[in-house]
């Protein structure tokens, strides 16, 4: 059932859009109905009938004994402050399936108000926003985001800041310190400050290169101790992260390779192809990290493509958080031809849109598929 209405919800949003509605109209009618899905799937039912056990089954768990023991009952998340807030709030209602509708909601409504708040400030037309919009709901998995909850949410919040930050330079002071306070809300976030600093420096990008090599191959096993060995709740939270993802899933499919490694190169050749029509400059240099970001991040996905200590679940993970930034890329011609006023850029972005639509139906087909075997009963 949960499937079969998450079809129909993205028909529906397909024939929306080719009706050519306003942006603001297209995007309420998505969040009124995007979560319905989520509201109708059972984690606890999937598991007791059907033996599938998601992040979303445990939560439920903690979520009760948050009920039973009040905010000291459970230490899991003290590492992580904001994650236990956000838990133990759902929690105080008698009803755990709020906590999933929410996260779904919240999720993709920060991209799709980044992207209207973006759109309107570069004056993009009501079209393209509406592309951007389908684009956000279509080529992000929605299995992952209402059954894992924190780390979708986390970063859905970060790309969005760091969009605004470097796209139109807005509350820039606001967005790094609410980006940066996402550190306490779940660890992954920082894999996004990470390549938000290498992405100023690379002009060393193969000495980076290198060096992000070097450390995963033979010195995964010495972070993890020395983060381990820290008296503090987060540091060890993420030692114990890096842990759960060190073991490499000899069992994965080649399918799902295949995904990862086009994800990879659209986006990695795509942000050089408009890199290379930047003009070396100040000018537009915020536009540059920007694609810088994106390109770091597909790097960490390619070094945990070949690396023999990463599980395919992180490695997969800079990809999905690429997704996010990758919307943005329709607007990032807009911005250039705004800098340069050469129509180039207006050329150039008719590539750019037939590569974004590729990318997004090759993430639709690989979510809808990877669902259907998943969670199909």
């Amino acid at each position: 059932m949960f499937f079969y209405v998450f079809l129909f919800l993205t028909f529906i949003y397909l024939m929306m859009y080719l009706f050519r509605l306003n942006a603001k109209i297209y995007s309420l009618f998505i969040l009124m109905t995007i979560a319905i899905p989520a509201a109708i799937f059972d984690p606890v039912e999937a598991y007791l009938y059907h033996d599938i056990q998601l992040d979303t089954f445990r939560i439920f768990n903690e979520m009760f004994w948050f009920r039973t023991r009040g905010w000291e009952g459970l230490r899991t998340y003290d590492g992580v402050i904001g994650s236990k807030a956000y838990i133990y709030f759902f929690s105080l209602f008698d009803c755990d399936i709020l906590l999933p509708i929410a996260t779904v909601i919240l999720s993709y409504g920060v991209m799709i108000y980044m992207l209207n708040v973006i759109g309107k400030e570069l004056q993009i037309s009501e079209r393209i926003k509406c592309l951007t919009i389908l684009g956000c709901v279509l080529s992000q998995s929605y299995l992952y985001i209402f059954t894992n909850i924190r780390m979708p949410l986390a970063t859905a919040i970060v790309s969005a800041l760091f969009a605004r930050d470097l796209l139109i330079k807005k509350s820039i002071f606001t967005c790094r310190v609410v980006a940066f306070f996402m550190c306490f809300f779940h660890q992954g976030v920082l894999i996004m400050f990470l390549a938000r600093f290498m992405a100023n420096f690379m002009r060393y990008f193969i000495i980076i290169l290198a060096g992000i090599i070097v450390i995963y191959q033979s010195k995964f096993e010495d972070i993890v101790n020395i983060l381990m060995s820290f008296n503090n709740d987060f540091f060890v939270g993420v030692g114990l992260k890096f842990l759960s993802y060190s073991d490499k899933d000899s069992a994965i499919s080649m399918f799902r390779y295949v995904y990862l490694w086009i994800d990879v190169f659209i986006v990695y050749f795509l942000s050089l192809y408009i890199k290379h029509r930047i003009p070396k400059d100040c000018k537009a240099e915020s536009i540059r990290v920007f694609l810088n970001i994106s390109i770091m991040l597909v790097m960490f996905c390619f070094v945990g493509l070949t690396s023999s200590v990463i599980s395919t679940d992180l490695i997969a993970r800079p990809i999905w958080i690429v997704s996010w930034f990758f919307m943005f890329y329709p607007y990032i011609c807009h911005i250039l031809f705004k800098i340069y006023r050469d129509d180039i850029y207006l050329r150039i972005n008719k590539y750019v849109k037939i590569w974004f639509c590729i990318f997004v139906l090759i993430n639709f087909m690989y979510h809808i598929i990877y669902m259907s075997h998943s969670i199909f009963y």
